[in-house]
């Protein structure tokens, strides 16, 4: 699995020049309906890899990698995809036990997304922090209009992409429906090879 990350054309692509974050928005606009949304660089969302308990010579502290919400231990993996579900980026770098939206703040990407070009942003669910540059959905106290309701119709036809790839992912590396029986420190080398060949 080192030889994935070892080599420049296994590595995923993230598109980092304007031509091709404009590509990618035409692309993700053909996805929305009637291009309501056309401006979408990537979809984003977190996951949790299960892992067993983290051994203490291995982490800071191990109870930052048990997830209340998920009731077991694991790591935070952030993803973005592409509009046919491909993977495009990915930081496995995050203890279970953080949200995502710091999870993402942590990574490089949203630096990346930062410097976008006026117009440019990445999607998203409430898990993160809405920006001009990532779309989150209203939450249902706040919609409370027609055109809100639209905007979040429109929003999920493209964060649905990021969703099903980690869908597709667990159902075809069926090791990612129990905990991780790996070392800590070999955990990326599970995770990011199964994203580039999922």
């Amino acid at each position: 699995m080192d030889v994935t990350q070892e080599h420049d054309e296994l590595q995923l692509r993230f598109p980092v020049t304007p031509q091709d974050q404009q590509q990618s928005a035409y692309a993700f606009a053909r996805l929305s309906s009637g291009g309501a949304l056309n401006g979408c660089v990537g979809a984003v969302d977190g996951g949790l890899c299960q892992v067993q308990v983290p051994r203490r010579n291995e982490v800071k502290r191990v109870t930052s990698f048990s997830s209340c919400h998920y009731h077991c231990y694991g790591i935070n993996v952030q993803a973005g995809v592409d509009h046919h579900c491909r993977f495009t980026a990915v930081s496995s770098k995050c203890p279970g036990g953080m949200g995502d939206a710091l999870a993402y703040e942590k990574w490089n990407l949203s630096a990346v997304a930062d410097n976008f070009p006026m117009g440019l942003y990445l999607v998203g669910d409430n898990a993160y922090s809405n920006s001009n540059k990532f779309l989150t959905p209203f939450t249902k106290p706040k919609t409370k209009t027609p055109s809100h309701d639209s905007f979040n119709f429109h929003l999920s036809q493209l964060r649905i992409r990021v969703e099903m790839a980690f869908g597709l992912l667990v159902n075809k590396w069926r090791v990612f429906k129990q905990p991780l029986k790996v070392r800590m420190k070999n955990v990326k080398k599970v995770v990011y090879p199964s994203q580039l060949v999922h």
